[in-house]
């Protein structure tokens, strides 16, 4: 061996110091505790140890959390308050356990006996009013009424929701457009259900289960097919694909294809063309209220049903009146739950098909109202209602055109008679709720509840 090899194998070797965990042998991790040095050389010749190449991780492992356990409300998820009556025990990661006690689960609310006598109000357009509709439904409840008469169909009001969306045609939105005339309306397609229309419905059903109300449903409207043309043409089974008048209608269709898709349906209303999808409507709409099986239901079949012209020896109104109890009974109401009401040239009609049900005299808002054509037999399943009657005596319930709505000194009267004469009961329609805008009820405006409380105390008597 050379002199310069033997030298260079007396030099001394550079070496590193590592930390090493322990207990396993690799470098030492963040979390490890038990450390040992070792040396090792810089360039370690073959078969000599090498540093580690990995990091310990053994360690690692977060300590379980403290945790503790708490009785939890199970509506609300929070500590249960003095109301809560289904409660379990749950464990939480301390420091992330509920700290707010329920309010949900509040003490039930006791209403008072409903009244003796049916007693109900009436606002029509319900699902689309101003106002706090909940509260006004408390205080209808509190007061004792029965419940709430409903449109569940109808184009005049400021707001409207309609159960059928409007028709699509090569992917245009239909519309009439009679320039003539100045005026528009869209064209619906009854084929089409509206799903944001069910969506109100059903919260509106919710409210009338939470607050323990019954339900007269009117299902159509006959006030919305008497007016002008644009009232007329937003009713839903006046204008659609599948009731258009050929003649009248269907020359003002945009897009003009559109007839295309159209529906030859004459004879207007009561049209046996038409038939199928009233019946339609009812099948649809009747199985959905009845599923709410805690409201009280009732479903008027027609408000003010009139002949529409027709002249009095034409069989096509009262056959599409007998068609429309026939489809309701068919959908599970039994006659006793059909209202019927109509125009007085049109009682004939009605009579005729209100067997067991009850029949609806509207504009009644004054004692002693004339009620002669009623025949005697019929009184006790007569309905009074102040629907159309403004001559009443009250110098607060008054409307935007300033008609008077009925007095707490009417109401007592006017019970005094109805219980005389053996007559059902009565729907209030309390004037002021329709003082800022005909056509839209504002439910904040009624705050009088001594007509409704008067009257249902003197009906209790």
């Amino acid at each position: 061996m050379c002199l310069k090899a033997i030298l260079d194998a007396l030099k001394p070797r550079p070496t590193i110091v590592a930390w090493l965990c322990e207990e396993s042998g690799l470098l030492a991790g963040a979390k490890c505790t038990q450390l040992v040095a070792r040396r090792y050389y810089v360039d370690p010749r073959p078969g000599e140890p090498e540093v580690p190449a990995d990091v310990c991780d053994a360690h690692d492992a977060p300590e379980p959390p403290e945790t503790v356990t708490l009785d939890i409300c199970t509506v609300s998820g929070l500590l249960p308050g003095d109301n809560c009556t289904s409660i379990v025990r749950k464990t939480y990661v301390k420091g992330q356990q509920p700290t707010t006690i329920c309010q949900v689960c509040q003490a039930p609310v006791i209403y008072p006996a409903k009244s003796k006598r049916p007693f109900w109000v009436f606002v029509p357009e319900l699902l689309t009013a101003s106002g706090d509709r909940p509260a006004f439904l408390k205080r209808i409840r509190m007061a004792g009424a029965w419940g709430v008469r409903v449109f569940l169909m109808q184009s005049w009001s400021t707001v409207n929701v309609y159960p059928y969306k409007q028709a699509v045609y090569n992917g245009k939105g239909v519309i009439l457009d009679v320039k003539s005339e100045g005026w528009k309306s869209i064209v619906r397609d009854l084929t089409q259900p509206n799903p944001e229309y069910y969506a109100a419905l059903n919260k509106f059903l919710d409210e009338l289960e939470d607050y323990d109300l019954g339900l007269i449903a009117t299902i159509g409207d006959d006030c919305s097919i008497r007016n002008d043309r644009i009232q007329r043409h937003n009713y839903p089974l006046m204008g659609s694909l599948q009731t258009l008048s050929a003649e009248e209608d269907w020359p003002y269709l945009v897009p003009a294809a559109a007839k295309a898709a159209c529906e030859y349906s004459p004879g207007g209303l009561y049209s046996t063309y038409r038939y199928k999808w009233h019946q339609a409507w009812v099948a649809k709409i009747i199985p959905l209220l009845r599923a709410r099986t805690t409201i009280p239901l009732w479903i008027e079949l027609d408000n003010e049903f009139s002949r529409n012209g027709w002249p009095a020896t034409a069989k096509e109104p009262g056959a599409w009146y007998s068609m429309m109890e026939a489809a309701i009974v068919a959908a599970g109401i039994p006659k006793d739950r059909i209202v019927h009401s109509c125009v007085s040239a049109d009682f004939d009609i009605v009579k005729a098909n209100i067997g067991s049900g009850i029949y609806s005299q509207h504009t009644v808002v004054l004692p002693a109202p004339s009620i002669g054509h009623i025949p005697a037999a019929l009184l006790a399943k007569t309905l009074l209602s102040g629907d159309g009657g403004f001559n009443g005596h009250s110098a607060t319930d008054v409307d935007s055109f300033g008609k008077k709505g009925i007095s707490a000194a009417d109401a007592v009267a006017l019970a005094q008679f109805i219980k005389a004469k053996g007559i059902l009961g009565y729907e209030w329609m309390p004037r002021i709720a329709w003082r800022d805008d005909d056509c839209l009820a504002n439910l904040n405006r009624v705050t009088d509840w001594s007509v409704a409380k008067a009257m249902i105390a003197e009906l209790n008597k």
